[in-house]
């Protein structure tokens, strides 16, 4: 590809003050079925989609990060370390 190599940036653990935000989000999502059971399974599922994006990407021979929080967090390391030059959201 002309010399340009993706790499693709998954997300990690989300952090701590996002964890309200993502159980409100999993609350509407899901019916505002009892909270816990909304949480659990909502990350759950999400954690298990990434998983299986991680694993098609290595099976393509694509290069492929997951850092230990936010996406965007690791993009930006990258892009101040001088690993990556571009970034396409």
């Amino acid at each position: 590809m002309q010399g340009i190599s993706p790499v693709f940036v998954l997300e990690g653990k989300a952090p701590t003050l996002k964890h309200n935000t993502i159980a409100k989000r999993n609350n509407v999502r899901s019916g505002f079925r009892e909270r816990k059971t909304a949480d659990k399974k909502g990350r759950t599922h999400f954690n298990r989609i990434l998983k299986e994006c991680k694993e098609m990407l290595q099976l393509m021979g694509l290069a492929c990060v997951q850092g230990h929080g936010e996406a965007e967090a690791m993009c930006a390391y990258l892009n101040e370390d001088g690993v990556i030059y571009f970034l396409y959201q």
